[in-house]
């Protein structure tokens, strides 16, 4: 029989032999990607260099923040054309298929954003936020979900699928509502679609929240790596707190 130092030997061998590249986690077998916001600060420094990182972390897929919307972190990626953006991370075996945008950048160029979106081989655009009031009346509800609707119109007109993540606004309530689930009811399934931050479940979207059978249902979810800390507030990588949570909450890394 084995001892267990050569059981341990005898695996790790067998691991090596196997090719760590084929132990990334990818039990779907889909490509795997990731949001570039958590490395904002690395990029601001060095774009192509972070993309590079990424790719040899295994990362197939990245999705970008848009260099005007997001500045000065991601303004670097403005020197770029839309061709030139999509041959660079081509270079490095990256695709990038969707970016997030502002909602007041959109509201003033969205004509301009959709054309450096179709450059660089876009196929969504999504925005963090409708930024909605604080304490919105229905009719403000109704008032941001028609824009983005309009929005939407011209997005689809272009080729580009628009998209809603959910920070902030949408996690508030008006008239005794989640405003994310008045959305949903708002926005037209076949313009927007949604973008689920897995961490707003502790801002209390729970599965009734993103149910398949709601109007526009979710089409992706992000998520996060995150560690335990005892602080009693869930920080959001920018380090902004936005409420009181359970006594071991997460705090997201990166």
């Amino acid at each position: 029989m084995a001892t267990r130092r050569e059981f341990l030997t005898s695996a790790a061998a067998g691991l090596i032999a196997a090719g760590l590249q084929d132990l990334r986690a990818n039990p779907l077998g889909l490509p795997i990607g990731c949001q570039t916001y958590p490395v904002r600060k690395m990029i601001s420094k060095d774009f192509p260099g972070t993309v590079k990182v990424l790719a040899d972390s295994g990362f197939q897929d990245i999705e970008l923040c848009s260099p005007w919307g997001y500045a000065p972190d991601f303004s670097p990626v403005a020197k770029y054309t839309g061709a030139q953006l999509k041959s660079l991370l081509g270079g490095m075996g990256v695709k990038c298929f969707s970016s997030h945008f502002g909602m007041g950048e959109l509201r003033k160029n969205l004509s301009a954003r959709l054309d450096w979106a179709k450059d660089a081989g876009l196929t969504q655009m999504f925005v963090p936020s409708l930024e909605g009031p604080d304490k919105p009346t229905m009719d403000d509800v109704k008032k941001v979900a028609d824009e983005f609707n309009k929005m939407g119109e011209q997005t689809a007109a272009a080729g580009i699928q628009l998209g809603l993540h959910n920070e902030g606004f949408e996690t508030g309530s008006v008239d005794g509502k989640r405003t994310y689930d008045v959305l949903m009811t708002l926005l037209d399934p076949k313009l927007v679609k949604f973008q689920f931050q897995v961490s707003t479940i502790s801002d209390g979207l729970t599965p009734p929240s993103i149910s398949p059978s709601t109007p526009a249902a979710s089409f992706r979810c992000m998520c996060r790596d995150g560690r335990r800390r005892k602080r009693r507030s869930w920080r959001w990588a920018a380090g902004r707190s936005i409420g009181r949570r359970s006594s071991r909450p997460l705090r997201p890394v990166g």
